[in-house]
């Protein structure tokens, strides 16, 4: 029923737009941090394990945070002499794409002009597209990192789309909600990635 109430001539309120934006930024906030300076998200995993950062993470066996294993060779991105983690790049240019669009996203004039239930149609097909990526065995570290940008696009476009379709305060926060678990899975489904890759590895190093 709530996604039907813009057909009725509802209109979401300033005060609803902003408290999703708001939830929204802080999410967007967390995947930064998250992407950026993992350690200080530390005390929130069970264990060290596959935590994510751009930094290179001190140790003689890795590359941006990555085992230096050929396995982890398109995980990678390098930077002039700098191996930084691809999937965290495109999850950080990802967080800061979501940010910049807030500022517009509250700006009534650009709202008025838009075709909501577009924006959220094309936000499920990212994030289908990106899940879909998943499957892929091997990829190269710059579809990597594009994959992650396209699903936090997908996450914002389903989340302003959805709230202005149905002027629903409550499906935009809802829309924040499956954002974040969305992501989780993304992020689980990594680590299933490089346990698999360790597995079959016959090195004896075992990383994950």
């Amino acid at each position: 029923m709530a996604l039907m109430e813009s057909a009725l001539g509802n209109h979401m309120t300033t005060t609803g737009r902003a408290v999703v934006a708001a939830a929204l930024a802080a999410g967007c906030v967390f995947g930064l941090v998250r992407s950026l300076r993992p350690d200080a998200l530390r005390f929130l995993e069970e264990k060290g394990g596959d935590l994510a950062g751009l930094s290179v993470v001190s140790g003689k066996d890795r590359i941006g945070h990555h085992p230096e294993c050929d396995g982890f060779r398109d995980h990678v991105i390098w930077i002039g002499t700098v191996p930084i983690c691809a999937g965290c790049t495109g999850l950080a240019l990802g967080c800061i794409f979501g940010l910049v669009t807030i500022p517009l996203y509250l700006q009534q004039t650009a709202v008025d002009y838009v075709s909501w239930d577009w924006v959220m149609i094309v936000g499920f097909v990212f994030i289908g597209a990106v899940f879909a990526e998943t499957a892929r065995r091997r990829r190269s570290a710059e579809a990597h990192m594009l994959a992650n940008v396209v699903l936090v696009m997908g996450l914002v476009a389903v989340t302003f789309g959805s709230t202005e379709y149905s002027a629903s305060v409550y499906v935009g926060l809802l829309a924040v909600v499956f954002s974040f678990l969305w992501m989780d899975t993304r992020i689980r489904i990594s680590e299933i990635r490089h346990a698999r890759i360790c597995a079959e590895c016959p090195r004896d190093c075992k990383a994950y």
